[in-house]
């Protein structure tokens, strides 16, 4: 459904900006 795909957007979205913040600690 329309909710659940805006939801895994936007939960993916969320994910790849904590990877983005963590990856420079990583690094």
């Amino acid at each position: 459904p329309l909710f659940y795909k805006d939801n895994t957007r936007m939960f993916y979205g969320d994910a790849k900006k904590s990877v983005d913040s963590l990856l420079p600690m990583i690094e």
